[in-house]
């Protein structure tokens, strides 16, 4: 379950980290996960909101194990600032610390159901957009991440109901990406503090220190298959 670094974008359909993993584990008859099958619910653009809404959903995901990667600027997506979350799931968080579906980001409801040619003239209006920008998306980026690990919490409950469990491969983002009280390791603490197993992914001490090898090119971070096959020996 992820965004584009799970999909694999940029790199073949042998090199992503979801390959990979059914390969290393299948190469190993004795196993106990061989015949291993893996399922990659990755999609570009996505964050954990959706991937929390793939399990909640009528798709046979019925599995032993998910698998969470992901990374803390999932928060803005799971807040609904990003430009490209309109019209993906919206969470808000309960009191106890879970998160309940609330329709869809940086949309009223009428709009959704509005004739399409009507549709495509309100949200094409700057006015629309303001207002979407004000009353629809969460921006403080400390309400931000409280959402983001509701929704890992939400993702945690739903696996555990199912039987399944539940691992969260974490990349640290940039320390100059935080601009509230978090940082990486209180991230990293939180999850772990629901009880979630969090394997460290990030390949370097901080995201800035990344090898060369471990990214498709300066302008795109994207993971390349080097990456990918690092972090699947990691799970």
């Amino acid at each position: 379950l992820g965004d584009s670094f799970t999909f694999g974008e940029g790199v073949a359909d042998n090199e992503t980290m979801a390959y990979y993993v059914g390969d290393l584990v299948n190469a190993q008859a004795a196993n106990q996960w061989a015949p291993l099958q893996v399922k990659n619910y990755g999609i570009h653009g996505w964050g954990i909101h959706q991937s929390l809404a793939v399990l909640q959903s009528d798709l046979d995901t019925q599995s032993n194990l998910n698998v969470v990667l992901t990374a803390p600027w999932h928060a803005s997506r799971v807040g609904c600032a990003d430009f490209f979350s309109l019209g993906s799931p919206k969470y808000v968080l309960q009191d106890d610390g879970l998160v309940k579906r609330d329709g869809y980001c940086r949309s009223f409801g009428w709009v959704e159901h509005s004739p399409k040619a009507l549709r495509g003239l309100i949200t094409s209006s700057k006015v629309f957009n303001l207002i979407q920008d004000s009353l629809l998306v969460t921006n403080d980026q400390d309400k931000q991440l409280a959402i983001y690990l509701g929704v890992l919490k939400t993702i945690a409950a739903e696996s555990k109901k199912r039987g399944e469990d539940l691992v969260v491969g974490f990349i640290k983002a940039d320390d100059q990406w935080f601009v509230g009280t978090y940082n990486n390791q209180k991230v990293i603490d939180a999850i772990k503090g629901m009880g979630i197993k969090v394997v460290d992914m990030t390949l370097a001490d901080k995201n800035e220190l990344l090898e060369r090898k471990y990214y498709i090119h300066e302008l795109d971070k994207h993971p390349t298959g080097a990456a990918n096959h690092a972090r699947a020996k990691l799970l």
